[in-house]
């Protein structure tokens, strides 16, 4: 009896001398092996494109002793039916056999007395299978989430720079991002030369939310910040102009522009900006700083998803 072989095999059940299934002899001498096996092995594979990946694996199957007398051959179950297809993750897309001379080094007895190994070709089956990954629900479970942590981050733009739930937005979002990061790390294998795109995009998410952080944290410190000088009138003026206020979708303000600088009986410049007015005119300023921040998080995050 010969022992049937997963070359490179990482894990087989099953696979051991006919196990629980037997020889079906046939009136012309012909005998019908099939036991039951499930072989496990690790491949090389490029997760850049996950969950959309797609790869090629090649299976080598053959006899570990007396390979000239075997030749291993691959049949079509063509009595499947539909009610017996179980669910998978994976669609096969192509999927060829053949019978091929390859070279086993590897096997115990090819080698010469003083330990070099022989290449001796054995026929053995070769299959080939262009797998393509299910990614319906990874678009459920992976996408949604990444564009509802988006829309928080861009709606903390427009919130008001006095109230703190920009803040909390934010903080929840990089909470988001970081649980997806660690179900990463704990899912996937993690490739030496490459990673997922995805993760590659959550990450950079992650850097452009904490930097919204920061810049949302220096627009409350700003407003809440009691100032005693107004804003240099060409800043406030440049402000409270119409393509500005029309670009960057400011409220509409006013310059107090009669009273702004005027002389008193002496002579002397006087200002009658209230404190109410020159507290207004740096949250003007801090809205300013939040919808350029949003049109740079906005940049920023388009520029990543071209790139991946």
């Amino acid at each position: 009896m010969h022992c049937f072989s997963f070359y490179g095999l990482a894990a087989g059940h099953g696979a051991d001398i006919l196990n629980e299934a037997g020889l079906v002899v046939s009136m012309d001498g012909r005998m019908c092996w099939a036991p039951q096996a499930s072989l496990t092995a690790w491949c090389q594979l490029d997760l850049s494109a996950w969950p959309h990946d797609q790869h090629s694996c090649q299976l080598v199957l053959g006899f570990w002793s007396q390979q000239h007398l075997l030749d291993l051959t691959a049949t079509q179950n063509t009595t499947m039916l539909p009610e017996q297809k179980t669910r998978s993750e994976w669609e096969v897309l192509r999927l060829e056999e053949k019978t091929a001379w390859t070279g086993t080094p590897w096997i115990a007895g090819n080698s010469q007395s003083d330990g070099e190994s022989i290449d001796v070709p054995t026929s053995n089956l070769v299959i080939q299978l262009t797998l393509r990954r299910l990614a319906q629900s990874y678009i459920s479970i992976m996408i949604v989430p990444f564009i509802v942590t988006i829309t928080m981050t861009f709606l903390s733009f427009w919130l008001s720079p006095i109230d703190f739930t920009k803040v909390f937005l934010i903080c929840l979002d990089l909470v988001i991002l970081a649980m997806f990061l660690v179900t990463f790390a704990n899912t996937l294998p993690a490739p030496a030369k490459h990673a997922p795109h995805l993760l590659q995009v959550y990450s950079w998410s992650m850097v452009a939310s904490t930097i919204s952080l920061l810049s949302s944290i220096f627009v409350i410190g700003l407003t809440r910040y009691t100032h005693l000088q107004p804003l240099p009138h060409v800043l406030n003026k440049y402000l409270a102009a119409r393509p500005t206020r029309l670009l960057l979708c400011l409220p509409q303000t006013s310059l107090d522009s009669e009273n702004y600088n005027q002389l008193d009986e002496n002579h002397v410049p006087t200002t009658s900006t209230s404190s109410y007015d020159i507290q207004q005119q740096w949250v003007n300023l801090a809205t300013v700083i939040d919808r350029v921040s949003c049109i740079v998080y906005c940049l920023f995050l388009g520029s990543i998803l071209a790139a991946y």
